[in-house]
């Protein structure tokens, strides 16, 4: 049967897969568009499981609310690139809404999504992207309290349960999550073992002379360094990001609020990402790359000859100023010659970067042109 271009058309919005994909499977097919559809969805479940184990550090977060509930959800990918392709964007926003009254992440893989699951859906977009995607974690809750959140530019994102306050002032704690990062609530729930440790820290960094004075003075010291410790990792205590002349506690304290509880949610926090050359793997295929052990930097040097009647330094003593430094110094050895190349290889003689590489022909010529138009 011949395959037409309406027909990979078709397939194509139906699927989302490349054109060549999906005329390849139109023909394995024999033309059926739902036998090829089912084709492709396998192909997507196969590629997602290849590139399972590819590290998925970039990606966005999303949020999404009904009502008294709210979920957040890390959606990861391989390169920010992907993550601000359209089709991420939307699969993010999608997962968000479905992860609403969901208990956990295993939980929201199983829920269901535009009449597949998300893990489903999941396989289905990595076919279409051609990189690991990952729904790595979510926040659910579901409160009698007033609930608010906020996503700052798809990478972070702060959610808050409070009590009274209105709107704006919900609105503007989750903005003060998401940017300040405060590890406890309030000093009530900064862990004991903490203060002890930063207690032990601030004495050891007194001198002496603090030290010798009586404990009563000593300890309204360390009291005073530990509080102002304690009010920087407690969303109370920090100053209040949209007016910084009051601190969160009296911000809510005016509005008659209280803040119950708060997540955050950053992209990539606590993976370990791999940094990889891309310039150099692109070489290395192409078969540009330097032989391994070759120098990218050019030798040392050789020692100078030093000419008759030349200074301790190799410089003419005719050109020295009286008192001075000598003139017109001549820095190079002629002719200025670089080591051959063991290998020799083509790759390397033909390389765009020849003339980075010490070991190129391309760079040894440089250097004989370069210093033999120096003037003698």
């Amino acid at each position: 049967m011949e395959i037409t271009a309406s027909m990979v058309k078709e397939l194509r919005e139906r699927t989302g897969a490349g054109m060549m994909e999906c005329k390849k499977a139109l023909t394995e097919a024999g033309g059926n568009i739902d036998a090829a559809a089912e084709a492709l969805r396998k192909s997507g479940l196969a590629k997602a499981d290849k590139k399972a184990g590819r590290v998925a550090a970039e990606g966005r977060v999303a949020l999404a609310q009904d009502g008294n509930r709210a979920a957040i959800v890390e959606v990861n990918s391989e390169t920010d690139f992907v993550a601000k392709d359209e089709n991420f964007v939307a699969f993010c926003e999608a997962v968000a809404k479905a992860a609403v009254g969901v208990d956990g992440v295993e939980a929201l893989k199983a829920a269901t999504l535009d009449g597949q699951t998300v893990e489903e859906a999941r396989a289905a977009l990595i076919a279409k992207v051609g990189e690991n995607v990952q729904v790595r974690r979510m926040v659910s809750i579901q409160s009698d309290d007033t609930v608010a959140g906020y996503v700052h530019g798809g990478r972070i994102g702060g959610r808050v349960e409070r009590k009274g306050g209105d709107a704006e002032l919900a609105r503007g704690l989750a903005m003060h999550v998401a940017a300040m990062n405060p590890p406890y609530n309030k000093a009530s729930d900064v862990p004991a073992d903490f203060v002890a440790k930063e207690k032990e820290i601030e004495l050891a960094k007194m001198s002496d002379k603090d030290r010798a004075k009586p404990a009563e003075i000593l300890e309204k010291i360390i009291g005073g360094k530990i509080a102002k410790i304690v009010n920087e990792v407690t969303l109370y205590g920090q100053p209040y990001v949209l007016d910084t002349n009051q601190t969160v506690e009296q911000a809510l304290k005016a509005a008659g609020a209280e803040v119950v509880r708060f997540e955050r949610l950053a992209v990539g926090e606590g993976i370990e990402k791999v940094v990889e050359d891309y310039a150099a793997e692109v070489m290395k295929q192409a078969g540009l790359a330097c032989p391994e052990g070759a120098r990218r930097t050019p030798p040392p040097a050789p020692p100078l000859p030093r000419r008759a009647g030349a200074g301790a330094d190799g410089g003419d003593p005719a050109h020295r100023s009286p008192g001075g430094p000598r003139r017109n110094p001549r820095p190079f050895a002629f002719p200025l010659e670089f080591p051959r190349c063991p290998l020799e290889l083509p790759a390397c003689r033909n390389s765009p970067i020849a003339e980075s590489c010490s070991n190129s022909p391309a760079r040894r010529s440089w250097a004989t042109r370069t210093t033999a138009s120096i003037p003698r």
